[in-house]
């Protein structure tokens, strides 16, 4: 099953009809049957999977950066990617519907074979580079002052790294960089290597209950060689993440180049979806409150219009998994009144 994923506002809104009439009164009626649907759709967690059988750039794939280092292979029902370092910061990625911070659970699983790797073929930079797939910003990646290669230069990205062999040894590194620029990213894996024309399904999952980064390898179909856990140091703050893809950094401040060829294939993102809240009304001897859901890490701002075209903000809550309510609203009007919730990331 395909899915494309194009959007780019990552705020999730639920326009729900609750009324409030000039007598002060709820009015359900007709949307109970649409609130049980929205419900039901808040429980589902995001997932993508692409067998890359169909052009991916008409379904919502991107490429940033210089495009031709991205294709779809037609007959092969495959994504062509060179990795070369001596060109600008580019990348191939297919955006999601929320942004993922380190309180989130997230994972992907892809096939890669790589055809040919070279590295040092700048004599300026005879060193090693990496190839890199995982979760990016798509702003932070795009805009000025982004350098991967130099050490100190990125953040907000969540991915997996290898390190073909200059001398210390072929590495596998997967990597956290937060919004202030802290790495997330011992222990390294020395000593494994990704070999030419061999099938390997890398499997990296972001813990977000116990902070660390787990990565599987899988060779030719068979249980491949351990890469080592990866936890979050102490004072490790937090990363936004908006999109998935596979980059090829510039190595602009680097001591280390690369130029590699390879096709990946058969890829899976699961990840949690942005809440989906739906209002409910109450009244009682206490007032008016409406209420729900919440997710921890979330907040959620009520609107409220009397004719659905202008909207007023009331008031911002931070999420907690319980739920989250708004008491003793006053009224703004004598008509009908309407509500809404708009969730994002603080």
């Amino acid at each position: 099953m395909n899915r494309s994923a194009g959007a780019r506002d990552f705020s999730r809104r639920s326009i729900h009809p609750v009324m409030i009439d000039g007598a002060g009164r709820g009015g359900f009626y007709a949307c109970l049957y649409l609130g049980w649907m929205l419900v039901a759709a808040s429980l589902c967690r995001g997932a993508i999977f692409e067998d890359f059988s169909i052009d991916p750039f008409t379904r919502g794939w991107q490429r940033l950066g210089e495009a031709d280092l991205f294709g779809w292979d037609a007959a092969g029902g495959r994504l062509r990617v060179t990795w070369d370092s001596s060109r600008s910061n580019s990348a191939c990625i297919i955006p999601l519907s929320t942004r993922l911070t380190r309180t989130d659970d997230f994972e992907f699983s892809v096939d890669l074979t790589l055809e040919d790797v070279a590295i040092g073929l700048n004599p300026d930079q005879p060193y090693t580079f990496q190839l890199a797939i995982g979760w990016i910003s798509v702003g932070d990646f795009a805009g000025a002052g982004f350098r991967r290669g130099t050490g100190n230069e990125a953040w907000n990205v969540v991915e997996f790294d290898y390190f073909p062999d200059s001398g210390f040894g072929p590495t596998i590194s997967p990597v956290a960089l937060s919004t202030n620029r802290q790495w997330f990213w011992q222990p390294m894996t020395i000593g494994v290597a990704l070999e030419t024309n061999r099938a390997y399904r890398i499997q990296m999952t972001f813990d977000g209950l116990n902070q660390e980064i787990r990565t599987v390898l899988t060779v030719d179909g068979l249980r491949g060689p351990e890469v080592k856990t990866v936890r979050a140091p102490a004072g490790f703050t937090d990363f936004r993440l908006d999109a998935f893809g596979i980059m090829s950094y510039s190595d602009a401040g680097a001591d280390g180049s690369i130029r590699a060829c390879g096709v990946l294939d058969n890829l899976a993102l699961h990840y949690p979806e942005a809440p989906r809240p739906v209002l409910h009304w109450a009244a009682g001897m206490a007032g008016s409150v409406l209420r729900c859901e919440g997710r921890r890490g979330w907040n959620f701002r009520l609107l409220r219009s009397g004719d659905l075209r202008n909207w007023e903000e009331s008031e911002i809550v931070a999420g907690v998994d319980a739920g989250v309510e708004w008491r003793h609203l006053e009224r703004t009007g004598e008509g009908v009144e309407f509500f809404r919730v708009e969730t994002f990331r603080p």
